[in-house]
């Protein structure tokens, strides 16, 4: 194995984040395909989980933010980083599925004037009620609403309160169709605005274009293409292509993958100098190395109780409750 392929499978052995672009027309589950047999080729005989925080529509292409290995026990932490969109409203029309690829259900023939859309936009930032789509993830009475929504189910739907941090309306594209900049938290639904705007400006609206552009503090120059990570897999599989070829495809990647650790300076840093058990922790082997700064954090939430304890290797080994002093596992990590 090349030097390039083993400093790969050390990375992802050890559990590592990468920030991919969805190409539009994938499931966020189905972008992962070729990425979860490139990491299986690399580390045979391991079996490593790889998942991702922040589903992304098919409809939608943009930042989605990759697990592998260990890491993907801190997904949980991740839903929280803010969000940010580029998307276009389309008028006149509401869909079943609140986007372009669903079936036309409502019409008619008001378009909104510039004017009206900057005299609400203000009623749509803050914290606001939301209602989801209909075809969306959410569970009611433990059943996703896109399988009710399939099954031809009556849905019965409250109403959540949700963040939207920032809007911006960027004009119109073409008579029908405008350009929105929307930046928001966990749970928001940018399907939903789209129709929610438009029942307010007494007319109807869809989600004709979704692009996520940034997810906290990382953004699309910080991704790596579904289309070039596709690629990459299918060359290692062709013995005829040259090798070096291959290489440089790998060390591309490998300069994208961020540490475990990195995306998480919105906690405080802990390494444990005792033995290699910590089940029982010995609280006066644990040495504090970084506190983050009060204004560092991209997210929704008071992290300041959290806390990641590193091994003294340096490797992330459990999320820690830091109450008045006293230390808790809250999760294993290894």
């Amino acid at each position: 194995m090349t030097a390039t392929r083993e400093l790969l499978k050390s990375f992802f052995t050890r559990g590592c984040f990468l920030f991919l672009d969805k190409a539009e027309g994938f499931s966020s589950h189905g972008a992962l395909y070729p990425l979860r047999r490139l990491v299986e080729s690399l580390c045979i005989p391991i079996k490593l989980k790889i998942g991702h925080s922040g589903t992304l529509d098919p409809l939608a292409s943009g930042v989605l933010l990759v697990a592998i290995g260990r890491a993907t026990k801190l997904l949980e932490y991740c839903h929280s980083f803010r969000k940010s969109y580029d998307c276009t409203v389309e008028w006149q029309k509401e869909m079943d599925t609140d986007d372009a690829t669903g079936k036309v259900i409502r019409f008619c023939e008001q378009i909104p004037s510039d004017r009206e859309i900057l005299e609400i936009l203000p009623s749509f930032k803050g914290v606001v009620s939301q209602i989801p789509p209909d075809f969306s993830a959410v569970r009611v009475d433990g059943v996703r609403l896109y399988q009710k929504a399939r099954n031809g189910e009556k849905i019965i739907k409250k109403p959540r309160l949700v963040q939207c941090y920032d809007i911006k309306y960027e004009g119109a594209i073409t008579q029908t169709k405008s350009k929105f900049k929307v930046e928001c938290g966990s749970g928001y639904y940018i399907r939903s605005f789209a129709r929610e705007i438009a029942r307010k400006l007494n007319t109807y609206g869809n989600i004709h274009t979704l692009r996520r552009t940034g997810i906290g503090v990382f953004n699309a120059n910080d991704t790596i293409s579904q289309k070039f990570i596709h690629e990459l897999w299918r060359n290692m599989k062709n013995t005829a292509l040259d090798e070096e070829l291959i290489e440089y495809g790998l060390r591309l990647l490998y300069e994208r993958l961020i540490p475990a650790h990195t995306l998480f300076n919105h906690f405080s840093h802990y390494m444990y100098e005792g033995n290699s058990d910590i089940s029982h922790l010995d609280c006066t082997n644990i040495r504090s190395i970084y506190h983050p700064p009060a204004t560092i954090s991209p997210l929704v939430g008071d992290y300041t109780e959290k806390a990641i304890l590193f091994s003294n290797q340096n490797e992330l080994i459990a999320i820690l409750n830091v109450i008045g002093g006293n230390f808790k596992v809250e999760k294993f990590l290894s």
